[in-house]
C-alpha cells in the first residue's frame, strides 16, 4: 500500500504563509536598521573629526569627504565665500587630474546658477555631460549630482555639489 500525503488544512497553509511574510518583513527592516546605524555611525565619526579640526582648510577638505561618504557620492565639491578670499575643497577626485576644479570662481559662477532658489537641487545627467549644468569641459563626468547652499537666515556662506550617486542612478530625497 502506497501512503499518500494528504493536502495540508487551509489553516495550517496559512499560518505557514503567514510566518514567511513577517519573517521577510522583519529581515528587510533589520537590513534597513543596519544601514541607518552605520550611517549614523559615520555621521558620528565625521563631527568628531570635524569639531575636533582647527585649521580652516583641513575642516573644509573634512566637512566635503565626510559629506560625500554619508550619501555614497563618488566624488563632491565646497565651496566657502569669504571677504578674504574663497576657498574650496574637492573630496574624492584628484584636483592636478581636473585644473578646472581648482577654478573657484568658476565653481561659484555654476552653483550660483544651479541654487538660485536657494534650495538644495538633484538631478540627473543621462549623457554624463558636465557642460549640460555649465561646468568647464574638462570637469569630469557624473551622471548626477546633489547641490545645497550652505546659509543661515543672515548669510550665504557658500555651497556643497556631490556628484555621481554611487549604487543607484540618483540621488534621494
Amino acid at each position: 500500500l502506497h501512503k499518500t500525503a494528504l493536502p495540508l488544512p487551509v489553516a495550517d497553509n496559512f499560518d505557514r504563509d503567514h510566518l514567511r511574510l513577517v519573517m521577510d518583513k522583519l529581515t528587510k527592516q533589520a537590513v534597513e536598521m543596519a544601514a541607518v546605524n552605520s550611517r549614523l555611525d559615520a555621521l558620528l565619526e565625521a563631527s568628531l573629526r570635524i569639531t575636533s579640526e582647527t585649521e580652516p582648510g583641513r575642516l573644509l577638505d573634512e566637512f566635503c569627504k565626510s559629506a560625500r561618504h554619508l550619501v555614497s557620492a563618488k566624488f563632491g565639491l565646497v565651496g566657502i565665500a569669504e571677504e578674504n578670499g574663497d576657498h574650496a575643497s574637492v573630496a574624492g577626485l584628484s584636483p592636478e587630474a581636473y585644473p578646472g576644479l581648482k577654478d573657484i570662481s568658476r565653481m561659484h559662477a555654476v552653483m550660483a546658477g544651479l541654487l538660485s532658489g536657494q534650495k538644495p537641487v538633484r538631478a540627473r545627467n543621462t549623457s554624463a555631460d558636465p557642460g549640460n549644468f555649465g561646468f568647464p569641459k574638462n570637469f569630469p563626468g557624473f551622471g548626477s549630482l546633489l547641490a545645497a547652499p550652505i546659509v543661515s537666515p543672515k548669510h550665504n556662506y557658500g555651497w556643497l555639489c556631490l556628484f555621481h550617486r554611487l549604487g543607484a542612478v540618483e540621488f534621494t530625497e
